[in-house]
């Protein structure tokens, strides 16, 4: 009884956790990879990718216009995005990032 207990709440705990729905994208170049952001402290709710700029669709390479770029989604869609400056650098402070992530979760 006890499993099955723990796999009911199991379940609920993934749902919920997939409810929220928030990934966050960091797109950088090859010979930008010593500029890369460093987002280990993200939300366990929160689901990271990165990927490489030339390995992108043209269409995608298009809409970046400096690396690394940071893009928060929920559900599939853009909500904010954080480009570098001249440098190639993305200066961001972990608190902003993490303001910016609990902003999207109770808003959007």
């Amino acid at each position: 009884m006890k499993l099955y207990l723990s796999l009911i709440a199991c379940f609920f705990v993934s749902l919920c956790a997939k409810a929220q729905d928030i990934t966050v994208l960091q797109i950088n170049a090859k010979w930008n990879i010593e500029n890369n952001v460093e987002l280990n402290y993200l939300p366990s709710y929160v689901e990271y990718k990165f990927a490489y700029l030339e390995e992108q669709p043209q269409s995608i390479k298009q809409q970046i216009k400096s690396v690394p770029t940071i893009i928060v989604f929920k559900r599939n869609k853009a909500i904010i995005q954080w480009d570098a400056d001249i440098s190639f650098q993305l200066r961001i402070s972990r608190e902003k990032v993490l303001a910016s992530i609990k902003n999207v979760k109770e808003t959007f």
